[in-house]
């Protein structure tokens, strides 16, 4: 018997267990055209839930005001992005949320009219990714948390709050006061931009909160501290009519201003971390006119708010043009290898700022000291020549690239062998090492109509900028130019005319080829000293290219010159071996009469065979016109007779 009452309860249990896992879940609201849902109304959803259940609202407007009683849910909009999906008070007096009941969520919603949404006397709420309009929001509740919303014209107003928590929220053309927190025990203000309000923030009987990392702008007053408050402040930007206003706490507790100074990109891209950044519309905050003599980004002097509020570590901008320095140690520039994948290792230094380095755009790890250290990353490999980039930008966006080539080789081919086609990066160029001067690179990306441009800043190299049309989406896409000592070991006999420059381009990978692209053209430049020395006119510059054997002259154009250089467009229809070539004008070899007039074997073939032959009636065509002319000269004179 006992054990028959033991089974029977353990039964129910079990019964009543499955029945509490069954209630939990996912309730829908549509009021339009789409899914067949379970209400037309998040009202009637909402007196429908129990505990744990999450309410689904589709795309479209629901004009009503909704009371939430029941805790434990979540109410959210099927696609998460509030434009989709709109909440409109129905009574413009009350809320459009109306929150009485613990643990509730409120996520991707356009909240508009009424009184917003509000929250009473209840435990942990969370606010995240809406839009409220016109309503604003109110919370008089234990713990709230609001992430990614953005609320505008009425403000945020946190009362009798034991912690509050507002992130990457966006506050502003509030008439009144952006966020207001007022008799709180404790919270946190981080990320939010509060911007071109009457006050961006008021602080009233607020104890021990943290305000940090905010953007607080274009308002009257920024920021207001009154009655007992006290709080630590970091790291904000302040650009306000009136940045700070504050009155005397009656317990005598005061607010701190900065942090301990530590490396790290703050809130202006400097290298340290401190105290807030003070401005003012006009250029005349202390941070805009401050002296920072040892250019770590900190003021030389504290900024005196008034003699119990100092920031100590005021930020200011750091005027950096100094360019961070990277070199990759392995693996070594025209090394190959057989794995699909190759560890890349070097040496960075920020120069005074933490680096941010990636290799052939994936983000390096780091091990900074100081701003200088090492990084590393592993990056794919295709067959072939790869070309891998290592990329480090400061704080203050100055960059550095190096780059050296790998050579993937399959396994039967022992190391792989030369190419020759334009396009045609995906084997090893095959040019002679000690043949290459230089070598320049560049990346872009690659959409198809779209045209990409690729610029190039070695000194030592003539090839300026490179541009073409994709046919198709390709992604990242890298172009190197070799730069070379000499005619390309690749071709068979040197250009014709005086060689300004010869060099490889090689553009993208084994897929990626001269049917990739069109309206290809390569822009150089040419030294006016070079044409001097050499008798050489600009107008007889142009660029050549090796393909299907031989020397093949592509359409040239003048665009430009400087004190320097003459700059020059050409065509092509593809990327392999070029030459900068002109012609002085009495060149043994080959002159532009050359290029233009036709060949022995030409006049030849004209003189055997296609010659016209002479008209043999031509003098007696000569007499019978000599003779109507005669006639003619007659019968006039007999007129005027």
């Amino acid at each position: 018997m006992i054990k028959l009452s033991i089974l029977v309860c353990f039964g129910m249990a079990l019964v009543l267990l499955t029945i509490g896992t069954a209630a939990a879940g996912t309730i829908t609201v549509n009021n339009s055209t789409g899914p067949v849902a379970d209400f037309t109304s998040i009202q009637a959803a909402v007196d429908a839930v129990v505990e744990g259940d999450t309410i689904l609202v589709y795309n479209g407007t629901y004009i009503e005001n909704v009371v939430v009683s029941q805790g434990n849910i979540t109410i959210e909009s099927q696609s998460g992005n509030p434009d989709d999906t709109t909440v409109q008070a129905n009574n413009s007096n009350d809320h459009v949320f109306y929150v009485t009941a613990d643990y509730v969520t409120i996520n991707g919603f356009n909240v508009t009219g009424g009184s917003g949404i509000g929250f009473s006397e209840f435990l942990h709420s969370e606010l995240r990714n809406n839009i409220i309009s016109d309503g604003g929001i109110f919370a008089y509740t234990s713990y709230i948390t609001m992430i990614n919303n953005t609320v505008i014209s009425k403000g945020i107003i946190l009362f009798d709050v034991s912690e509050g928590i507002l992130e990457n929220n966006e506050v502003f053309s509030c008439s009144g006061t952006g966020i207001t927190i007022s008799n709180q025990a404790h919270g946190t203000l981080v990320n939010n931009t509060i911007h071109d309000n009457g006050i961006g923030i008021v602080i009233d009987d607020f104890a021990d909160g943290y305000i940090y990392n905010n953007t607080i702008y274009g308002n009257e007053v920024g920021i207001t501290i009154d009655g007992n408050s006290y709080g630590k402040m970091g790291n904000n930007y302040f650009n306000n009519t009136m940045n700070a206003l504050i009155d005397e706490p009656y317990l005598g507790i005061y607010s701190t201003w900065n942090t301990t100074k530590t490396a790290g990109i703050n809130i202006i891209g400097g290298p340290y971390l401190g105290g807030n950044y003070w401005a003012h519309p006009n250029g005349t905050g202390f941070s805009q006119v401050s002296e920072d003599l040892d250019g770590d980004g900190i003021c030389d002097l504290p900024y005196i708010i008034d003699e119990n509020n100092i920031d100590y570590l005021p930020l200011t901008i750091v005027i950096d043009d100094i360019m961070p320095v990277i070199s990759i140690t392995s693996p070594a520039d025209g090394s190959s290898t057989m794995g699909s994948s190759i560890e890349v290792t070097g040496l960075v230094n920020g120069t005074g700022s933490l680096p941010l380095v990636t290799v052939n755009d994936i983000a390096a790890e780091t091990t900074i000291l100081d701003f200088n250290g090492t990084f590393r990353a592993t990056v794919p490999l295709v067959l072939g020549t790869n070309i891998i980039y290592a990329n480090v930008t400061d704080a203050a966006g100055n960059t550095n690239t190096t780059f050296v080539t790998v050579t993937r080789t399959s396994p039967s081919s022992g190391g792989g062998g030369g190419s020759g086609g334009g396009g045609d990066l995906g084997g090893a160029t095959g040019e002679a090492f000690e043949n290459i001067l230089v070598k320049d690179a560049a990346t872009s990306n690659v959409v198809a109509g779209e045209l990409s441009r690729y610029e190039f800043s070695e000194e030592k190299c003539h090839i300026v900028h490179i541009q073409f049309k994709g046919v198709a989406n390709a992604g990242t896409i890298s172009t190197m130019i070799e730069v070379l000592k000499d005619t390309s070991t690749l071709v068979d006999s040197p250009a014709p005319g005086i060689v300004y420059q010869n060099m490889n381009i090689w553009v993208g990978n084994v897929a990626f080829g001269d049917d990739k692209i069109e309206d290809a053209v390569i822009g150089f430049r040419v030294s006016k000293e070079w044409l001097s020395e050499n008798g050489i006119e600009a107008s007889s510059i142009v660029l050549y290219r090796y393909s299907d054997g031989k020397w093949n002259q592509l359409s040239t154009i003048n665009i430009d010159e400087d004190g320097e250089y003459i700059y020059f467009e050409a065509e092509t229809p593809g990327f392999s071996p070029f030459a900068i070539v002109g012609f002085a004008e009495e060149d043994e070899g080959v002159s532009m009469e050359d290029i233009m007039q036709p060949s022995e074997e030409d006049i030849s073939a004209v003189e055997d065979g296609d010659t016209q032959p002479e008209a043999e009636d031509i003098p007696w065509i000569s007499a019978g016109l000599l003779i109507l002319i005669l006639v003619g000269v007659h019968l006039l004179i007999r007129k005027r007779g």
